[in-house]
């Protein structure tokens, strides 16, 4: 009977109406990102950060920080660092989820803050991937339902992740108010997320140029790291003049040092059971160094202007 099953994948109608509804909401929020600098959150975080400027030299804040990978390889060049994740058990500097610290910034209370309540030479975002992730199989969204599958179990996540990235474009703008010099980088693996238009904000309101990179190109005889791909969004002329080549995209016609003589790659994601959203040592390493160049360009510039 039909009763016993639903769904779109039965009744293909539903699916119609499913995706008529999935493309109003992207609609949607086209026009409210468009608008984005007249809302009242991305307003009074701009507000909160006039406030006068402290010295932000060699100073980094780490959001979503996860394992800190990227924090490490910066405090090895001698940043004084910061990171913030709310999963308790990581240990990060701040235990705040994007939305409670945006929320912090609304209310006025980041400036009391011990370690978030200042300005910051390099900022490293990279907000929770699981919605966004190809390796997520479509269980929360994909090309057809960017917003999340709708009416559905799982929607929710979706729905939250997108607000996170809303936070995480406030969050940013209320940093770079404080400091205008501030270098932006925001990770997230290649999925979705470039597709939907709440990302249109990192360019159109942040000014940061999305650059492709995979973890087996930072492969060596010592070490053979999967073939995956991210993105990276920063404002870091550095690194985009590094990446924008594409000489750190894995690419099926270039040499590739995570490859076996089979052509094939010898490490695999799925070989890291818990650990897909590990950095590489080596990528980590490398990009501390040039996040590093980049402020000694920066302040430079700013003593000579």
């Amino acid at each position: 009977p039909m009763g016993c099953r639903g769904g779109p994948m039965f009744f293909p109608h539903l699916r119609e109406e499913e995706k008529k509804a999935s493309d109003e909401r992207i609609k949607n929020h086209v026009k409210q990102y468009a608008k984005w600098e007249s809302s009242d959150r991305f307003r009074a975080c701009n507000r909160a950060g006039d406030v006068p400027s402290d010295d932000a030299n060699k100073s980094s804040l780490e959001l979503c920080a996860g394992e800190q990978g990227m924090s490490a390889a910066l405090k090895e060049m001698g940043f004084d660092t910061t990171t913030l994740d709310n999963d308790l058990k990581l240990s990060a500097t701040s235990a705040l989820s994007l939305e409670e610290l945006e929320g912090r910034i609304i209310n006025g209370t980041i400036h009391d803050h011990p370690h978030l309540g200042k300005a910051f030479s390099v900022i490293w975002a990279a907000p929770e991937c699981r919605t966004w992730s190809r390796a997520s199989s479509g269980r929360y969204r994909n090309k057809d339902f960017l917003d999340g599958h709708w009416n559905r179990a799982l929607e929710s996540h979706a729905v939250q992740a997108r607000k996170d990235i809303e936070s995480l474009v406030n969050i940013l703008s209320y940093y770079r108010k404080r400091n205008p010099k501030v270098i932006i980088v925001i990770e997230n693996p290649v999925g979705y997320l470039h597709l939907h238009p709440v990302s249109g904000l990192f360019s159109s309101f942040l000014g940061l140029t999305r650059l492709k990179i995979s973890y087996c190109k930072f492969s060596g005889e010592s070490k053979i790291y999967p073939q995956k791909d991210t993105n990276l969004w920063t404002n870091s002329s550095i690194l985009i003049s590094q990446f924008g080549s594409k000489e750190f995209e894995c690419q099926k016609d270039k040499p590739c040092k995570g490859r076996g003589k089979d052509g094939k790659h010898i490490s695999q994601v799925q070989d890291y059971p818990g650990r897909c959203a590990a950095y590489p040592y080596q990528m980590c390493q490398f990009i501390a160094s040039l996040l590093s160049a980049e402020t000694v360009k920066s302040n430079f510039t700013l003593d000579t202007a």
